[in-house]
């Protein structure tokens, strides 16, 4: 209800539950088993099954409109480069996405990811060490702009049950079915949209 959710961190496991892959780089090549997952559990003490409400999704077959948009969001510092780029594709009717310039592709498959709903909001963000690790802010909700079939919705956004979720004159918005990425921003200025290609 207060929508905490039990986690574990794989660092209090590390060698034991969590291993680590040679194909990635440290500290994001830490990986687990479902089996394992439950050991963590039992010894955290956490519960396995839990009821959770279902996410409100379109029933109806909208389609894009005749203009489609596309977004940046600059995630980089004074020093450092961080640009994501999500582009629609209209015969596929999902977005790809892109990580300065790579293309973001499932590791298993080779292919890029495709997602029907991208989601930008704005949080507020505050340093809390000399490491630049940030407190951020995903109680008091606030704007936020939803990308779904290439068209782009100003919204707010707010937490329901530790979910982020798009409303709009104070109703809930419902998501595209498929793959939501969810990106947060300290303000939404560090998102910008352009013209996708013609129909």
């Amino acid at each position: 209800e207060s929508g905490a959710a039990d986690y574990m961190n794989g660092l209090d496991f590390d060698g034991s539950l969590f291993w680590r892959a040679d194909f990635s780089k440290p500290p994001h090549n830490s990986y687990t088993s479902y089996d394992y997952i439950k050991k963590a559990a039992e010894q955290k003490g956490y519960k396995l099954k839990q009821e959770t409400n279902p996410l409100l999704f379109q029933t109806s077959d909208a389609k894009p409109a005749n203009e489609s948009y596309n977004v940046r969001v600059d995630y980089g510092t004074k020093n450092v480069t961080n640009l994501v780029e999500y582009n629609y594709d209209k015969k596929a009717e999902s977005y790809t996405r892109s990580s300065d310039g790579v293309i973001t592709t499932d590791r298993e498959t080779g292919k890029p990811v495709a997602m029907q709903n991208i989601f930008i909001v704005e949080a507020s963000h505050h340093i809390i060490d000399q490491d630049g690790r940030r407190d951020i802010d995903l109680e008091s909700g606030g704007k936020g702009l939803l990308f779904q079939h290439g068209n782009v919705i100003e919204t707010d956004w707010k937490q329901v049950n530790g979910r982020i979720v798009p409303v709009k004159d104070g109703k809930w918005l419902p998501f595209v079915p498929g793959k939501t990425w969810i990106n947060i921003v300290p303000d939404l200025d560090a998102a910008s949209i352009s013209k996708g290609e013609g129909v």
